[in-house]
């Protein structure tokens, strides 16, 4: 990829290549969409790298907050990692970037099932390492105990909330959640009520 990227490079005008960095394929994903399907660390991070140092910070702030056809962000896609570190980079990039009530509502925004970041990390988290930072960071952002109860029992298109989303998607985080989530938020009442949510099938926990 660098040896390729490189040619290209050379056989551009800086204003080209310019416009070349930014292209999206036909699923509307930029460059840094497409270094997270990769999986492999040292590429992610010499695409995170080779894009930062080619294009000026307001691109790269538009790359970084680009949706691509399903309404994911990059971040979304850097789920899809299985080192936890690597998530964190790349997490850290929007931190450095953004205002941190402009990264809230990039992880608040639905994507096209419905569903908001805290949801799809429910289903495409690789580890509960990558779960529990990105659970951390919501409640950090809202610093607000009402407004992340309302966060948690937001239901998604199909399933219901993230407790629900979560029994038939990933059992591990299904457990860290039902322990140190729910149990922290809710009382036993309020608990047993939300979790008598059903998703679409009419199904509940």
């Amino acid at each position: 990829i660098k040896f390729a990227l490189e040619k290209i490079k050379k056989g551009l005008s800086h204003e080209d290549f310019h416009s070349f960095i930014k292209i999206k394929n036909e699923d509307g994903e930029n460059l840094l969409h497409c270094a997270c399907h990769k999986n492999r660390g040292e590429t992610i991070e010499f695409l995170i790298s080779f894009t930062k140092s080619e294009v000026d910070s307001e691109t790269f702030k538009q790359m970084l907050s680009d949706h691509d056809n399903f309404k994911y962000l990059p971040i979304h896609r850097a789920l899809s990692v299985y080192n936890p570190q690597l998530f964190k980079n790349f997490f850290a990039l929007y931190e450095q970037n953004f205002q941190p009530m402009e990264i809230l509502q990039f992880l608040t925004a639905k994507d096209k099932n419905g569903d908001n970041f805290l949801q799809y990390a429910t289903d495409h988290s690789k580890n509960i390492e990558v779960f529990e930072f990105v659970l951390k960071k919501i409640e950090n952002l809202f610093n607000d105990n009402e407004e992340m109860k309302k966060i948690l029992l937001i239901k998604g298109k199909y399933r219901g909330n993230i407790l629900l989303q979560s029994v038939s998607s990933h059992k591990t985080i299904f457990c860290y959640l039902l322990e140190h989530v729910f149990c922290k938020y809710f009382k036993i009442k309020e608990f047993a009520y939300e979790t008598n949510d059903m998703d679409k099938h009419g199904e509940n926990i």
